[in-house]
């Protein structure tokens, strides 16, 4: 629990997303749209959505502990919660965007 009072917003940007993704794909785009760093199961398209800064925050499924190694490195990491997430910031915008969307329907 981060708590309330000064500081709390700011502290609240750099939380980590975290779920099994086959289960939560919008919800991780949501996230990483709002440039928060991400640790997930890599089922379903979760690693390919993830770029490098997130290498060993994507962890295999069904794997409690891999799961909360992850939590812990963002937990503990503040330049890599920093990192990731801006990442996950410039990955939506040049992968998952509106009108980068439309063009790859328009190509099909």
């Amino acid at each position: 629990f981060i708590g309330e009072g000064p500081g709390a917003e700011e502290d609240r940007r750099g939380e980590p997303f975290v779920g099994r993704a086959g289960q939560l794909l919008n919800a991780m785009l949501e996230a990483m749209a709002a440039g928060l760093p991400v640790a997930a199961t890599d089922v379903a398209a979760a690693a390919d959505m993830l770029g490098p800064a997130s290498d060993g925050l994507v962890v295999p499924p069904d794997d409690p502990p891999a799961l909360a190694g992850a939590i812990r490195r963002l937990l503990e990491d503040a330049d890599l919660r920093r990192r990731a997430g801006a990442e996950n910031r410039r990955t939506v915008e040049e992968r998952f965007s509106l009108p980068r969307l439309i063009d790859s329907y328009e190509a099909v």
